[in-house]
């Protein structure tokens, strides 16, 4: 099956239809010479008769100017503001256009202005990726089979020797549209590039509203949604990690858009350093969406080349949750590691909240033995176990075992662990380097810096220069080692710092502004050679929490720690907003002790494990410390986790209550105004099964509280369900009109949850 449809009247002005099951995405040549955005929504039956359609739809606002196809004779006055009209796939700029370019150029003779013309295109029956940044695994099934397509449209300005290749691949079974960019010099001087986007959507029509996410440590991807109005919104990361205060994620919505109705589309970028995403409505009336690095600058001597990272972009007509579905799919089929795809998620208890560097072998073997007792599977050792770190001064990257606290060896304790019936994990902070380590006295020019400023420490911490290949062969080399020592069943690679002082003293002047890139691409070598080396370790990627959590990363990471926020109340809008673009299955989610750790708040057991069972779900506590009777309601729960989590790793996740369901609030919503109610439901392939999650924070109501109900639930086929606990019967009518009731709520930090499953005919 051929996804794209090339159609032209004229050899000039071909038009590109890329479609499947899910959506059709088109652009065309205008005028001989621009490549202009026409469609991106739901599937298009009918490509006959698309381009008459789309050029009416879509350029009937444009002044009238006697435009000629495929020649120089037009009226150049008019080019300018009739480009500015033009809603373009990768916009110029400086060169009859005013408006924001895709890219920023600076060539050899000082201008900054360039223009992009068309001038071929070809397909190749398979998926062509970035160079250094993958996101689809090449083993992945149908990766490497003629369905997957991609279209490559060649952009060039002469004059200036910029060509651009645009690739987009589709597979017919791929929810989603991947899109990147390759930038190339063929002129004969060398020019500079600047903040490449990897792609643009122009989209024309008013009336649209900008849905990201935004936080900060402990609040991460807080969702966000504004009315676009006149002039840019923009949200980036600059401190090398797509960040806790950002994500690579942005998406354009209808203002009735909401969970489960009305159109929307969002890219999300695969790529966990610097990103800028933005959104621009102009005098048009277009609005712009764009999406790819900052902070980028780098010299493109003769012939040389440079490659975006790899951008996934999604459309819905039938709500976010439609939306998040897409996502979801991609990740699972495409980007996740294909070893971890169908293997349940363990259930892990982490030393860290528990014991934090108060640990030794008999600490970590008895924390084993009652986690168990809870119902783990897992137990993962946390910092403190190497060199002489006894607090977080100093030993990062000094990566040898302290035997004062583990005299036999960590191999010893995995194996004594394992032999108890429980995997075994550890943690390990690969990119940093503490000023007290042995590292450091022996190379000090390894940590990132600037020669002679002086260095600034977070965390009692510098950053290792990964874009250092001997820096790099000595991450992976220690890693290794480790690995093949003690054989890990899971890896936490830890991330606690930001990059400052972005320079590497091993490179030249000229190559600085690509250091933080150059870093990231560093650092998915070592990954990716560490993946493929033990292909049987899960690896869980943390960034002080939820730092660094993006598609990019999750090509080498089956899991994520969502957030360094262990409290039940503050992790659901995390977590809400997290589901927008990454499945369940993705998102470490720990039962923790109270009062909690990082705010104090005292919630009741039942709610701390209701908030997690439907992630990842594990525990952030000492079980050596509670009572027989929580002990029994934790076991109860991971047992219950383990009968379900098959199910939710391969259900569909939906939102039902939250930020972007109307909820009592308007559609603008902000990190500082949580909504009172969240609940969600996953629900089994063929909806055999349905499981519903409600958490709310605060009671409502006047006085005692007042009965509720959950919004009704549509989807799933079944004639009727049954209640698991209760054995109550539910007609799929009664659902879909009316939903579960709820009772009379009266307490702060309420939760409940329900099993529905199939009636049997």
């Amino acid at each position: 099956m051929s996804c794209i449809t090339v159609l032209s009247s004229d050899k000039y002005n071909p038009q590109f239809v890329l479609t499947n099951p899910h959506f059709s995405y088109a652009c065309g040549v205008f005028d001989g010479r621009f490549l202009s955005h026409l469609y991106f929504g739901a599937p298009l039956e009918n490509t006959a008769g698309l381009k008459a359609s789309i050029r009416i739809r879509d350029f009937n606002y444009m002044p009238q100017t006697p435009w000629r196809h495929h020649s120089s004779d037009y009226n150049t006055e008019q080019v300018g503001y009739v480009q500015d009209c033009i809603p373009f796939e990768y916009p110029s700029w400086g060169r009859g256009s005013t408006h924001r370019g895709a890219l920023e150029c600076e060539f050899s003779d000082g201008s900054t202005a360039y223009s992009l013309e068309y001038r071929s295109y070809h397909i190749e029956n398979a998926i062509h990726q970035p160079e250094g940044m993958p996101l689809v695994h090449p083993d992945s099934p149908g990766t490497t089979d003629p369905q997957w397509q991609t279209l490559c449209i060649v952009l060039v300005d002469h004059e200036r020797g910029l060509e651009i290749t645009l690739h987009y691949c589709i597979h017919p079974h791929v929810q989603t549209l991947l899109r990147w960019t390759r930038i190339r010099n063929t002129g004969d001087t060398p020019f500079i590039i600047s903040n490449p986007y990897s792609a643009s959507v122009d989209i024309p029509g008013p009336e649209k509203d900008l849905v990201y996410l935004y936080g900060s440590w402990g609040r991460e991807r807080h969702v966000q949604r504004i009315p676009v109005s006149a002039g840019m919104h923009h949200i980036s990361a600059r401190n090398g990690t797509s960040s806790h205060q950002t994500s690579p994620f942005m998406a354009l919505v209808d203002p009735n858009t909401q969970e489960h109705n009305g159109q929307a589309l969002a890219l999300a970028l695969g790529y966990s350093g610097n990103f800028q995403a933005s959104c621009t409505l102009d005098e048009n009336e277009i609005s712009r969406i764009t999406i790819g690095l900052y902070g980028l600058k780098k010299k493109l001597n003769t012939q040389e080349q440079f490659d975006t990272p790899m951008v996934v972009l999604a459309y819905s007509n039938k709500g976010m949750n439609s939306l998040s579905h897409s996502f979801h799919d991609t990740i699972r089929t495409c980007i996740t590691p294909p070893h971890w795809r169908n293997i349940p998620r363990s259930i892990l208890i982490n030393s860290w909240e528990s014991m934090y560097f108060d640990i030794n072998e008999k600490k970590i073997f008895e924390l084993a033995q009652s986690g168990k007792e809870i119902g783990a599977e897992l137990c993962v050792l946390d910092d403190g176990w190497f060199s002489n770190r006894r607090d977080d001064t100093s030993s990062l990257g000094d990566w040898w075992i302290n035997t004062d606290l583990f005299p036999r060896g960590l191999a010893s304790l995995a194996d004594a662990i394992r032999n108890m019936g429980l995997l075994f994990g550890i943690w390990v902070e690969p990119e940093m380097i503490s000023k007290r380590s042995t590292l450091y006295e022996n190379h000090p020019e390894w940590a990132v810096h600037i020669p002679g400023l002086p260095l600034t420490e977070a965390r009692n911490q510098y950053v290792l220069d990964l874009s250092n290949k001997e820096v790099q062969h000595f991450v992976y080399s220690q890693m290794t080692d480790l690995f093949t020592d003690i054989s890990p069943d899971y890896v936490k690679w830890d991330m606690n710092r930001l990059m400052t002082e972005p320079y590497s003293p091993t490179k030249p002047a000229a190559e600085q502004g690509s250091f933080m890139h150059d870093y990231m691409l560093g650092f998915y070598h070592v990954f990716g050679k560490l993946q493929k080396k033990f292909p049987n370790i899960m690896f869980e990627s943390c960034a002080g929490g939820g730092g660094r959590l993006d598609l990019g990363l999750a090509h080498y990471s089956p899991r994520f720690w969502t957030s360094d926020q262990t409290d039940a109340i503050e992790r659901l809008p995390i977590q809400y907003g997290t589901s927008l673009f990454f499945p369940p299955e993705y998102m470490g989610a720990h039962v923790s002790t109270t009062p909690n750790h990082q705010v104090g708040r005292t919630t009741p057991l039942h709610t701390r494990a209701i908030s997690s069972l439907s992630y990842s779900f594990g525990f952030e506590l000492d079980p050596r410390s509670l009572s027989k009777d929580e002990k029994e309601i934790l076991l109860h729960y991971s047992n219950l986790y383990k009968d379900i989590r098959s199910k939710i790793q391969a259900g569909t996740y939906y939102r039902l209550l939250g930020p972007l369901e109307k909820n009592g609030t308007d559609r603008s919503r902000s990190i500082h105004n949580p909504p009172q109610k969240y609940a969600w439901m996953i629900v089994a392939e063929e909806g055999s099964s349905v499981y519903v999650f409600f958490s709310q924070p605060y009671k409502t109501g006047l006085l005692h509280g007042h009965a509720l109900g959950l919004p009704p639930l549509q989807y799933y086929s079944p004639t009727s369900y049954v209640d698991a606990h209760t054995q109550k019967e539910y007609s799929t009518p009664y659902l879909a009109q009316i939903g579960l009731p709820l009772p009379s709520v009266s307490e702060d930090y309420h939760s409940m949850s329900w099993i529905l499953h199939a009636k049997k005919s």
